[in-house]
């Protein structure tokens, strides 16, 4: 059977508004594909933006806080560096000597045992034991020291010179032997009845025994004040006392005595030939002052 015109024309305009919504469809999801994808990729390069952004900033308080770090470890090197030596604390509390090195590696805690029934080998009654014990300290020879050492102690222009044989530098002892001497000297006069020889310089130069006596308290004093000892003691009760009694075994930070006399002992100088020290008379030149105390850059 055979199909009219009209079916046809209808049929064929049909087919052609069905093509061509199709294509207007086909235009609008391509036209909608299109532009999704767009729009993503703008949130995309939004995102790393961001994240570059973010990254660039992270490495920048990174990096600061690396040369904070830096700086930091730095200054806390240099701070531990130039921390104060024990050898710069010494000679900063300490008048200039030539033996302040023999301190610096020595830090000595004692506990003082001074009771009243105390045991020492420098302590009780005399006899040829405890002399040899106070010898050892008091009887050490003098040293021979440099003019750069002279000019660092701030010593006297005058100052005696040894005999070559001797060293040839200037004649020196140590403090300490002084005062040691000085307080074996002053035990010794509670024994007069056993250091007859210091009993007889009593009696047969009085004067000048007293003299020597007050030389040494005064010594001593001014030792005692010069180092003005702040240590605490304390108090106990004691059987058979009434009142409080300090208890002075307390404790103090020494310098290592015993290392000192070794270096006083070694650097002791050769006794000269005639057994002590005269005064020139080759005609070297050599200075006399009236009495001591006087201006040690004085010359006279």
């Amino acid at each position: 059977m055979g199909l009219s015109k009209e079916f046809q024309n209808s049929s064929f305009w049909a087919k052609e508004a069905s093509s061509s919504k199709y294509k207007l469809l086909q235009e609008e999801q391509t036209s909608s594909s299109t532009s999704l994808p767009l729009h993503k990729h703008k949130e995309n390069i939004h995102t790393l933006t961001i994240i570059s952004t973010a990254a660039s900033t992270f490495s920048k308080i990174w990096i600061l806080h690396m040369i904070l770090f830096m700086i930091s470890g730095a200054v806390l090197l240099y701070s531990i560096l130039k921390l104060p030596s024990k050898s710069y604390c010494i000679e900063k509390l300490s008048p200039y000597s030539p033996g302040l090195h023999i301190f610096q590696d020595v830090d000595k805690v004692y506990r003082f045992d001074v009771g009243y029934n105390s045991h020492s080998s420098f302590r009780g009654p005399p006899s040829p034991e405890r002399d040899a014990v106070w010898d050892r300290i008091t009887h050490v020879g003098a040293m021979s020291i440099s003019e750069e050492t002279r000019q660092k102690i701030n010593a006297s222009d005058g100052s005696v010179r040894l005999p070559k044989e001797s060293g040839g530098g200037f004649m020196a002892m140590t403090e300490f032997v002084h005062e040691m001497h000085c307080i074996d000297r002053l035990w010794k006069h509670t024994y007069p009845d056993y250091y007859m020889y210091e009993y007889n310089h009593t009696i047969e130069s009085p004067e000048d025994w007293h003299e020597h006596a007050d030389h040494c308290a005064e010594i001593l004093r001014q030792k005692v004040m010069c180092n003005a000892d702040i240590t605490v003691v304390t108090y106990n009760w004691l059987k058979n006392h009434e009142s409080p009694h300090p208890n002075f075994n307390s404790q103090h930070k020494c310098r290592d005595f015993d290392a000192a006399l070794e270096w006083a002992i070694a650097n002791q100088a050769p006794p000269p030939k005639e057994g002590k020290v005269y005064r020139p008379t080759d005609g070297t030149h050599y200075f006399e002052y009236d009495d001591l105390p006087f201006d040690p850059r004085k010359l006279s």
